[in-house]
């Protein structure tokens, strides 16, 4: 993403705030991968109907727990 975004912003094929936004997303998505990156414990959400999701962000999964 980040040569896309290095390409666009050289050819100018995307406006500043558009290459901001994408500069944004990259930003966060590199901090939830971290967050993946140190989890310890599952905790596990149901949301019915087959649908379960890893609780990522909670307390118990921060690296200091470690």
């Amino acid at each position: 993403m980040v040569y896309f975004v290095s390409e666009a912003r050289e050819s100018k094929q995307l406006t500043d705030d558009s290459i901001e936004e994408i500069d944004k997303l990259i930003y966060q998505t590199a901090e939830q991968l971290k967050k993946l990156g140190n989890i310890t414990h599952t905790k596990e959400t149901d949301y019915g109907t087959g649908v379960r999701v890893i609780d990522y962000k909670s307390d118990h999964n921060k690296p200091e727990d470690l």
